[in-house]
């Protein structure tokens, strides 16, 4: 009897268990008894849904939001234009901004909260003792099942952050988000080299323009752009075009530049006046007679090239002052005159290399009298004076002498930074010892 009981007593504790274990199990999954979805047959052969892969968005640079997981919610994301800043209640001053949605999916999701946070992926280096509400923030951190927050980013970040949105009543019903900030150029600075040593030698000025001093000296200054990017997560390479222009107030006629440099100074050349076809013809007479003159140990009858120097000649007699003044034309005429008096008619006398050197020596000697000034290796200028006249027009109206553009893509947008370079009205004025605050300096540049 004894036996009896205590074995009646023993299945009661075991039954009482048993079903205490499945009430916890139940418990567990049901949220509390709560939620009974996973109880539903409908759901018993769903496949579980694998978590969703971050991609980064084909997007301008700043910040993008993508999906990492979600669990029993559906999760909407789009940005929001700056446009629409005003219409949604978004302070000027954000940086961009997304509108967020989590749908939770339940039997019933009337009134059910969502809970959303915002934090560092971890809080050690680049965000260590950074507060991330100084960087981005939520308008909202609780709303309905369906309606939307707006995820705000202030200002470029270097760590990622995580946006999560829970179920108020089902801690398993959830979506994660990834934000990054994409590299992006804040501004562009640039760098004058001469050769591999920087130069310094140079102010900005009110307008943004970089002035150097003009002393006379020619220097060639290599310009190198070196963007300042922004903090970032997601690196991005940029591809740049340059392109460059004369402004208008320094020069009118066809103003694109070849090159990514500046000139602090003109080069003075020495300058021939164009030929003229009859004087052409002349000189390639020399360049004739020339190939026909004798080298090393050969010798040759004058009457080969004697044709040659009556036509070069008779050509010569027929030219213009000015075309007789270029140099190569006074040179051939030399070397001709030379040969001349050396045969004196006689037509089989022999010419051999000590002629051919002695021509070549005299063409070499005559160099162009006239001289002119180029600057930018493309403009072309009389004088100095011309020269300054021209910068001091691009200074009175707040303009330098050259404008680069320096182009690049960013999300399949054209962004455009812009460079201005010229000369100080000081220095301008030290040469040309003119009083820059008198307006009557015109008769001194004319």
């Amino acid at each position: 009897m004894r036996k009896s009981k205590t074995k009646f007593i023993a299945t009661i504790i075991l039954v009482v268990a048993i079903l205490g274990v499945i009430a916890g199990v139940i418990g567990y999954y049901s949220n509390g008894f709560k939620n009974w979805d996973k109880f539903n047959p409908k759901n018993w052969f769903e496949k579980p849904v694998p978590p969703a892969i971050a991609e980064v968005e084909d997007v301008a640079s700043g910040m993008v939001v993508n999906l990492s997981y979600d669990e029993g919610s559906t999760f909407e994301k789009y940005k929001i234009s700056q446009e629409d800043f005003e219409n949604q209640n978004i302070p000027a001053t954000v940086e961009s901004a997304y509108s967020l949605t989590a749908t939770i999916n339940a039997v019933s999701e009337k009134n059910m909260q969502v809970d959303w946070t915002v934090s560092w992926l971890n809080d050690n280096g680049w965000s260590s003792e950074k507060n991330v509400s100084d960087y981005v923030t939520l308008d909202k951190s609780t709303c309905k099942s369906g309606e939307s927050v707006i995820l705000m980013c202030h200002q470029d970040f270097g760590k990622q952050i995580i946006v999560t949105a829970n179920a108020n009543v089902d801690i398993n019903k959830f979506a994660i988000c990834e934000v990054d900030y994409i590299k992006k150029v804040v501004k562009m600075d640039y760098t004058f080299k001469s050769g591999e040593e920087e130069i310094f030698d140079y102010v900005l000025d009110d307008n943004n323009i970089y002035r150097f001093d003009y002393n006379g000296e020619f220097n060639q200054y290599t310009i190198v752009p070196n963007p300042i990017y922004s903090n970032f997560t997601i690196d991005k390479v940029f591809e740049w075009n340059i392109t460059g222009k004369f402004t208008k107030e320094f020069h009118s006629g066809n103003n694109s530049v070849d090159n990514f440099f500046f000139e602090t100074g003109i080069n003075k050349f020495y300058y021939d006046n164009p030929m003229s076809d009859l004087a052409s013809q002349a000189h390639f007479l020399y360049l004739d007679i020339m190939q026909a003159m004798p080298r090393g140990n050969a010798e040759i009858l004058y009457s080969r090239v004697e044709n040659l120097v009556v036509n070069f000649m008779r050509i010569y007699n027929n030219l213009s002052d000015s075309d007789k003044n270029h140099s190569l034309i006074k040179g051939a005429y030399s070397a001709f005159f030379y040969l001349e008096n050396q045969v004196k008619g006689n037509t089989l006398y022999m010419l051999n290399y000590r002629h051919t050197v002695e021509m070549e020596r005299l063409y070499s000697i005559p160099k162009p009298v006239l001289f002119k000034y180029r600057y930018m290796q493309q403009l072309i200028y009389d004088s100095e004076i011309n020269f300054l006249q021209k910068c001091l027009n691009s200074n009175n109206a707040n303009k330098g002498v050259v404008e680069y553009t320096i182009k690049y893509i960013d999300g399949g947008i054209e962004n455009i930074a812009t460079m201005s370079i010229g000369f100080t009205t000081e220095s301008i004025d030290l040469i040309l010892g003119v009083d820059i605050d008198n307006p009557n300096i015109e008769f001194l540049l004319k």
